[in-house]
Protein backbone atom coordinates (compact mmCIF):
# COMPACT_ATOMS: atom_id res chain seq x y z
CA UNK A 1 0.00 0.00 0.00
CA UNK A 2 2.67 2.60 0.71
CA UNK A 3 5.64 1.16 -0.90
CA UNK A 4 6.52 2.10 -4.23
CA UNK A 5 8.03 -0.71 -6.80
CA UNK A 6 10.82 0.68 -9.09
CA UNK A 7 12.43 -1.41 -11.22
CA UNK A 8 16.35 -2.73 -10.28
CA UNK A 9 18.73 -0.32 -11.93
CA UNK A 10 21.48 -2.39 -13.55
CA UNK A 11 25.13 -2.45 -11.92
CA UNK A 12 27.88 -0.08 -13.43
CA UNK A 13 30.48 -1.54 -14.48
CA UNK A 14 32.82 0.90 -15.48
CA UNK A 15 33.49 2.42 -12.25
CA UNK A 16 34.67 1.17 -9.09
CA UNK A 17 32.99 3.55 -6.38
CA UNK A 18 35.48 3.04 -3.09
CA UNK A 19 33.25 3.19 0.39
CA UNK A 20 33.30 6.27 2.14
CA UNK A 21 33.52 6.97 5.39
CA UNK A 22 29.70 7.91 7.42
CA UNK A 23 29.40 11.13 8.99
CA UNK A 24 30.63 11.99 12.36
CA UNK A 25 27.36 11.30 14.67
CA UNK A 26 27.21 14.88 16.50
CA UNK A 27 24.64 15.28 19.50
CA UNK A 28 23.08 18.35 20.53
CA UNK A 29 21.90 19.76 24.05
CA UNK A 30 20.15 22.76 23.27
CA UNK A 31 20.01 25.88 26.54
CA UNK A 32 16.42 24.53 27.70
CA UNK A 33 18.10 21.39 29.01
CA UNK A 34 19.83 20.80 32.65
CA UNK A 35 21.28 18.25 33.79
CA UNK A 36 21.80 16.48 36.98
CA UNK A 37 24.05 14.05 37.28
CA UNK A 38 26.88 12.69 34.58
CA UNK A 39 26.55 12.27 30.89
CA UNK A 40 28.48 10.40 28.86
CA UNK A 41 28.30 10.70 25.10
CA UNK A 42 30.25 8.48 22.36
CA UNK A 43 30.07 11.08 19.78
CA UNK A 44 31.32 14.81 19.20
CA UNK A 45 28.85 17.43 20.94
CA UNK A 46 27.53 20.63 20.70
CA UNK A 47 26.26 21.48 24.67
CA UNK A 48 24.11 24.64 25.31
CA UNK A 49 22.30 23.50 27.98
CA UNK A 50 23.39 23.46 32.20
CA UNK A 51 25.02 20.39 34.14
CA UNK A 52 25.68 19.96 37.26
CA UNK A 53 27.96 16.84 36.98
CA UNK A 54 30.90 14.78 35.07
CA UNK A 55 30.54 15.17 30.87
CA UNK A 56 32.45 12.40 28.70
CA UNK A 57 32.59 13.00 25.08
CA UNK A 58 34.42 12.53 22.09
CA UNK A 59 34.63 16.45 20.92
CA UNK A 60 32.95 18.96 22.63
CA UNK A 61 31.84 22.58 21.93
CA UNK A 62 30.58 24.65 24.76
CA UNK A 63 28.01 27.17 23.99
CA UNK A 64 28.60 31.13 24.90
CA UNK A 65 25.68 30.26 27.78
CA UNK A 66 25.93 26.73 28.39
CA UNK A 67 27.27 25.74 31.78
CA UNK A 68 29.08 22.74 32.92
CA UNK A 69 30.10 21.81 37.10
CA UNK A 70 32.23 18.66 37.29
CA UNK A 71 35.01 17.08 35.49
CA UNK A 72 34.69 17.18 31.61
CA UNK A 73 37.10 14.33 29.75
CA UNK A 74 37.18 14.82 26.02
CA UNK A 75 39.39 14.64 23.21
CA UNK A 76 38.91 17.83 22.24
CA UNK A 77 37.14 20.71 23.89
CA UNK A 78 36.29 24.15 22.39
CA UNK A 79 34.86 26.10 25.15
CA UNK A 80 32.64 29.78 24.90
CA UNK A 81 30.74 29.20 28.06
CA UNK A 82 31.73 28.25 31.60
CA UNK A 83 33.30 25.22 32.60
CA UNK A 84 33.74 25.18 37.21
CA UNK A 85 36.16 21.80 37.59
CA UNK A 86 39.02 19.60 35.75
CA UNK A 87 39.56 19.60 32.15
CA UNK A 88 41.54 16.56 30.67
CA UNK A 89 41.80 16.53 26.74
CA UNK A 90 44.31 16.36 24.37
CA UNK A 91 42.97 19.57 22.73
CA UNK A 92 41.64 22.35 24.55
CA UNK A 93 40.74 25.77 23.03
CA UNK A 94 39.49 28.81 25.13
CA UNK A 95 37.44 31.18 23.28
CA UNK A 96 36.84 34.97 23.75
CA UNK A 97 33.79 34.62 26.09
CA UNK A 98 34.98 31.41 27.64
CA UNK A 99 35.55 31.15 31.35
CA UNK A 100 37.43 28.06 33.47
CA UNK A 101 37.50 28.09 36.96
CA UNK A 102 39.70 24.94 37.41
CA UNK A 103 42.86 22.99 36.10
CA UNK A 104 43.96 21.79 32.78
CA UNK A 105 45.42 18.64 31.47
CA UNK A 106 46.47 19.09 27.85
CA UNK A 107 48.23 18.01 24.89
CA UNK A 108 47.34 21.11 22.83
CA UNK A 109 46.47 24.84 24.16
CA UNK A 110 44.81 27.75 22.47
CA UNK A 111 43.34 30.88 24.98
CA UNK A 112 41.73 34.05 22.80
CA UNK A 113 42.15 37.17 24.61
CA UNK A 114 39.31 37.91 26.56
CA UNK A 115 38.98 34.11 27.93
CA UNK A 116 39.00 34.00 31.70
CA UNK A 117 41.37 30.97 33.42
CA UNK A 118 41.73 30.39 36.76
CA UNK A 119 43.67 27.62 37.60
CA UNK A 120 47.02 24.94 36.79
CA UNK A 121 47.92 24.20 33.84
CA UNK A 122 49.47 20.38 33.32
CA UNK A 123 50.46 19.31 29.59
CA UNK A 124 50.12 15.98 29.43
CA UNK A 125 52.82 13.60 28.93
CA UNK A 126 54.02 12.42 25.09
CA UNK A 127 55.75 11.25 22.76
CA UNK A 128 54.63 13.46 20.29
CA UNK A 129 56.79 16.45 19.06
CA UNK A 130 53.39 18.47 17.89
CA UNK A 131 51.98 19.14 21.19
CA UNK A 132 52.25 22.93 22.12
CA UNK A 133 50.97 25.83 23.78
CA UNK A 134 49.66 28.31 20.48
CA UNK A 135 49.59 31.98 21.69
CA UNK A 136 46.94 33.52 19.76
CA UNK A 137 46.97 37.42 20.48
CA UNK A 138 49.74 38.76 22.40
CA UNK A 139 48.81 42.61 24.40
CA UNK A 140 51.07 45.24 23.80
Amino acid sequence: MFSRNDPPQPAKADKAKAPTPGPTKRSYIGPDVSIQGNLSCAADLQFDGTIDGDLDCLNLTVGDRATIVGKVRVTSLTLNGSISGFVDAQSVHLGANAKLDGDIAYNSLAIDEGAMFEGNLRRRSSASTDDKVTVLHRQQ
